[in-house]
């Protein structure tokens, strides 16, 4: 008998490695399609268009990263735990939430354009309107991803996003190499992932909503507990990931829109790579829904993270010093290997934060408590830097990531032991 069979830590680990090296590959470049093809079109902005173009482009798209995050972007986590309990009136439930805070996000939206309108103010464009109307379609129908997700299906996940994003990235450099402007090449982009996602759910998702459900008892599915608790992650997501898209407008609305491209050049660089190999975590998140991280993992993938961080911002300095076309990231260097370094404290807070998410013993409100005080810190950071001039204003954007990621674990915790029941041993 091998010493394999014998030891079932050790089958265990060669079980993971085995089902990591099987996924993980497809989870990866599924789930970080959006960040590239979005960092694609920054580069080939800012070598072709210029950093105001750039700048313009970011506006849009963070207006389009709120509207998801109002949509209640943490359905998902719940969906994938509703997908592996079979529940699917609650599966149905969360569809009608998420349903509901999309249109709701456009109706708000569209009532603060026409207010500004009538009085005279031109602070929100017509774009922003587009863009929430494109988005209260998309956003409600993702739930193929989470699907996908919670059975294991990364292959067919990667080559629905592929094609997605392949056809939005498309759209966009079509659109603007006709001379459409910044704002029409990304709208061509929207319509084309809502298209995707109309068809994605029409043929993988829509047996999981009972329309008819819906409809008859609408009320109870948006207090139900699947959508109660689909709220409070969302929230307490919301107020941290919220930041990392209303920072941009307020830099572009405080320093103007050649500054924020310098700064979205900038970010996009630095978070690029750990944007692209965080989505390794979903072919895990089945396993979280009973089990939490232990931190002596969370400690080594820290470490591997740090170093590999640590290496991007060398690589990246000597590519600053010896190759001339990579003049156009000398002015926000700075932030970008800021950003490298963090990766460490990054991946703990995602590995922890997704764990802590999923878990069937969590409770949703440690998440939002510890999100909210950690984003106050995160926001003094940010109104300094908004307060500063610019060479220090780019440390400090940089700085408020890993501030508020390494404080959010620490209270998450904090709270989690808080308040965790004792066991009695037999007998006590």
């Amino acid at each position: 008998m091998s010493s394999a069979a014998l030891n079932p830590k050790r089958r265990d680990v060669r079980a993971m490695l085995s089902h990591f090296a099987k996924n993980a590959p497809f989870a990866i470049v599924a789930s970080s399609l959006q960040g590239a093809v979005n960092y694609i079109i920054v580069v080939y902005l800012a070598y072709n268009a210029g950093m105001h173009a750039t700048g313009a482009y970011r506006t849009l798209f963070s207006c389009y990263s709120l509207l998801g995050l109002a949509a209640m972007y943490e359905t998902n986590k719940v969906f994938i735990r509703s997908i592996v309990a079979g529940d699917h009136e609650a599966t149905t439930a969360l569809f009608a939430n998420r349903l509901l805070f999309s249109l709701g996000a456009f109706l708000v939206v569209v009532a603060m354009w026409a207010a500004g309108a009538l009085l005279g103010w031109d602070g929100m464009s017509g774009w922003v309107v587009a863009v929430a109307a494109i988005s209260a379609i998309i956003y409600p129908l993702d739930s193929y991803l989470s699907l996908m997700q919670a059975r294991g299906r990364f292959n067919l996940l990667f080559f629905s996003e592929l094609l997605k994003y392949g056809l939005a990235l498309a759209a966009f450099l079509v659109a603007l190499r006709s001379g459409w402007s910044v704002e029409q090449a990304m709208m061509a982009q929207l319509i084309m992932m809502a298209l995707c996602h109309v068809a994605y759910f029409s043929l993988v998702t829509r047996t999981f909503v009972d329309f008819d459900l819906v409809r008859r008892r609408f009320r109870q599915m948006i207090g139900s507990e699947p959508a109660r608790q689909a709220r409070l992650y969302s929230f307490a997501n919301l107020v941290p990931s919220s930041l990392e898209h209303i920072d941009k407008l307020l830099v572009g609305w405080v320093f103007g829109l050649e500054f924020l491209g310098v700064y979205t050049l900038a970010y996009s660089t630095g978070r690029f790579l750990y944007n692209t190999l965080k989505p390794a975590l979903y072919i895990y998140y089945r396993r979280f829904v009973d089990k939490m991280p232990g931190w002596r993992l969370l400690r080594l993938v820290g470490l591997a993270f740090t170093l590999f961080g640590i290496s991007n911002a060398v690589i990246f300095l000597l590519s600053l010093a010896y190759i001339p076309a990579m003049h156009r990231f000398q002015s926000g260097a700075v932030a970008t290997v800021i950003l490298f370094l963090a990766y460490g404290v990054g991946i703990v807070r995602a590995v922890y934060g997704q764990a802590f998410s999923l878990h069937k013993d969590s409770d949703a409100r440690h998440a939002l408590w510890a999100s909210v005080q950690a984003t106050l810190l995160s926001l003094a950071c940010l109104t300094a830097a908004l307060l500063s001039p610019q060479p220090i204003a780019l440390v400090l954007l940089a700085l408020q990531y890993p501030i508020r990621d390494g404080l959010t674990v620490l209270l998450m915790h904090y709270y989690r032991t808080r308040d965790a029941v004792p066991v009695l041993a037999p007998g006590g």
